[in-house]
């Protein structure tokens, strides 16, 4: 199955970076793996580096961030956690300028 994500935010634009990647303080190994996998890709298909940052670092001078992980949700999206449960599924939600990227684990 396919789908096709829209955002009203911007990752990359003139080959600058206009995000931050978010992970929690403590990243879970799946955590670390995906900020990293996400900033290699984008750097691969446009040329921007983002930075990886944590929860607990200072708000980035970019204007988007892409926040990583369960925690990272928690608050915000209980009806999506709470439906991934028991699943190896996954979300992505758009939020307050925040682009959420998170599973059940």
């Amino acid at each position: 199955m396919f789908a096709t994500l829209f955002l009203s935010i911007a990752l990359v634009s003139g080959g600058e970076p206009k995000a931050a990647i978010v992970v929690p303080e403590q990243p879970t190994l799946n955590e670390s793996f995906a900020a990293g996998e996400l900033q290699y890709w984008v750097k691969e298909i446009t040329g921007a580096k983002l930075p990886i940052t944590t929860s607990s670092a200072p708000v980035s001078v970019l204007s988007s961030q892409v926040l990583i992980g369960r925690r990272l949700a928690e608050g915000r999206f209980a009806d999506d956690l709470k439906a991934l449960e028991g699943t190896e599924g996954f979300a992505i939600r758009e939020k307050d300028g925040g682009l959420y990227l998170f599973g059940a684990k």
